[in-house]
């Protein structure tokens, strides 16, 4: 709805509208309960406790991980460039522009961690799909934006953020 709102004003009243869409979005201060915790945040979080990680379904599904810092450099990218030539409507994905099993994405979670995870697998739940794909080529071709964080990094400092700020044991 956000997106056509945005077209619409432009298309009315020529107004410069940029719309983002993120993808699996992670770093500090991100939320670790409740209802819109993402799953990264989910999975420190029952690391500290020591509980078992909940996966649905098998692991197998595969993402575009997205660090913080990435999604503030796409941003600032557009935001922060002379857009006097640009197209008045923008819409565009930021991503890693690769995904990671989920599998994979806890073996790493597992090593900044320095512990294996117990894990348990539960069957897939309505309306879960299997791969989400962030297509950035848009915003490299009109902004040359390129994802710097890889998985492994920015894993890392976030459980050092969490660690740092006492939020894991």
């Amino acid at each position: 709805s956000g997106e056509k709102i945005c077209a619409m004003y432009t298309k009315l009243f020529g107004v410069k509208t940029v719309t983002f869409r993120y993808f699996n979005v992670y770093g500090p201060r991100e939320p670790i309960k409740g209802p819109y915790a993402p799953v990264v945040g989910l999975f420190l979080r029952q690391f500290r406790a020591d509980q078992v990680l909940t996966v649905v379904p098998d692991g197998t599904q595969r993402r575009d991980f997205t660090h913080v810092d990435d999604i503030v450099i796409g941003v600032k990218s557009v935001l922060l460039t002379d857009s006097s030539t640009k197209k008045l409507y923008e819409l565009y994905n930021i991503g890693n522009n690769k995904t990671e099993s989920l599998q994979n994405f806890i073996t790493v979670i597992e090593q900044a961690m320095g512990k294996k995870a117990i894990k348990v697998m539960y069957p897939m739940q309505q309306g879960d799909v299997p791969r989400t794909f962030a297509d950035v080529d848009e915003l490299i071709k009109d902004y040359e934006y390129s994802p710097r964080t890889d998985i492994k990094n920015g894993i890392g400092s976030f459980v050092s953020w969490f660690k740092n700020n006492k939020l894991i044991k």
